[in-house]
């Protein structure tokens, strides 16, 4: 019983929480990363959760390049895992608002950047060396076309 207990309390956190939020007038960047873990196990017959190990390596990847700025208050940071549906809607959501191609979109992970509907995305793996010096043009307050042009151009390769 307290198992099932356990699970629902944590089914009710996660549709608690609000999946995306804005940039906020503090100038608080959101950074925003979707991704696709089958880590399983959460709400299973198997004890307790699996080991995400995709977002454990990703969230790996966006620290080494962030460090302790992701903790001080000047970003919002958010690794999602599609494997739930209001993340994959919440992503869809966000990509729509981007106008990110249906292809790019598919391309898991994703990087958004920015608020809800004024930011940058950068789609795929292959893009997260990009992370941190999209992130700083961003706060610079660079163009967000310009931005997005580069970041396509790289992707394109």
């Amino acid at each position: 019983m307290k198992r099932l207990a356990l699970i629902l309390l944590i089914f009710l956190l996660v549709w608690a929480v609000p999946v995306v939020a804005d940039q906020d007038e503090t100038g608080i960047i959101l950074l925003t990363i979707f991704l696709f873990d089958r880590c399983g196990g959460c709400g299973s017959d198997n004890p307790g959760c699996g080991d995400c190990k995709d977002v454990n390596r990703v969230h790996d990847i966006i620290k080494a390049q962030l460090g302790d700025r992701l903790y001080d208050g000047s970003i919002e940071y958010r690794i999602l895992n599609c494997r739930y549906s209001a993340n994959d809607a919440a992503c869809q959501e966000r990509g729509a608002l981007y106008g990110v191609p249906e292809d790019l979109l598919a391309l898991l992970p994703i990087t958004f950047i920015g608020a809800m509907n004024n930011g940058i995305y950068l789609p795929g793996e292959a893009l997260f060396p990009f992370v941190k010096e999209m992130l700083d043009r961003y706060a610079g307050g660079e163009e967000l076309n310009e931005i997005q042009a580069d970041i396509l151009s790289i992707y394109a390769g």
